[in-house]
């Protein structure tokens, strides 16, 4: 049995219960090598992940991670380097996290992944506007549902560990229309249809997706 073979194979059965488990996941899999983090705060996930290339983005450094002490827009303004993964964990607010997504897909290499973090909040004050609890999701679940219920060119799904571990892959996928989108962005109709808004899967069917 080759090496490639048991790469693959214990990125499969790898343990997964938090964010760079996830993104190890993929890197091993994929065999990508550049990584983006966007929003890299005390360092503690980028130090976790296994890639060779990493970028930290953050406009308030406080790790050594941060190669760009610069807001994600200001980054990718500048940017002209391409990503085979990109991990979007900076500003919690769906209008911020929005751009964050149309800039990392046009960085993105082919067969690239997105991740996203904070994507499945427990409660209306875990996933509002104000930072009201130390374990604030904000409102990324909205940017995600948006994904879900307005774009044909990719696919989405959210893994239900460690707040909500977001995967957006460009490719096809059927929006969700059994609601209005101004209706699907309310807290109630979400919390009621979260399962489909997010495409909320397990470990063990994220295991069998990707």
């Amino acid at each position: 049995m080759d090496g490639g073979w048991n790469i693959v194979s214990s990125a499969y059965n790898a343990h997964v219960s938090q964010r760079h488990h996830i993104i190890n996941y993929f890197i091993k899999k994929y065999g990508y090598k550049s990584y983006l983090e966007i929003g890299v705060a005390d360092g503690m996930n980028m130090s976790n992940v296994q890639a060779g290339q990493k970028v930290g983005v953050d406009p308030t450094p406080i790790s050594p991670f941060v190669t760009h002490p610069v807001d994600s827009n200001n980054f990718f303004a500048k940017n002209s380097q391409s990503f085979d993964i990109v991990f979007i964990d900076g500003l919690h607010l769906d209008a911020q996290v929005d751009l964050d997504i149309s800039n990392s897909l046009k960085a993105l290499n082919e067969n690239g992944t997105i991740i996203l973090h904070d994507c499945n909040p427990p409660t209306k004050d875990h996933g509002g506007e104000k930072w009201v609890l130390v374990d604030w999701n904000g409102t990324v679940w909205k940017s995600i549902v948006k994904q879900r219920c307005t774009q044909t060119d990719v696919t989405v799904s959210v893994v239900n560990i460690d707040w909500g571990c977001g995967i957006l892959r460009k490719g096809k996928q059927d929006v969700y229309n059994k609601a209005p989108l101004e209706t699907c962005l309310t807290w109630e109709y979400f919390d009621a249809n979260r399962k489909e808004l997010l495409n909320l899967i397990t470990v063990e069917e994220f295991r069998n997706l990707y």
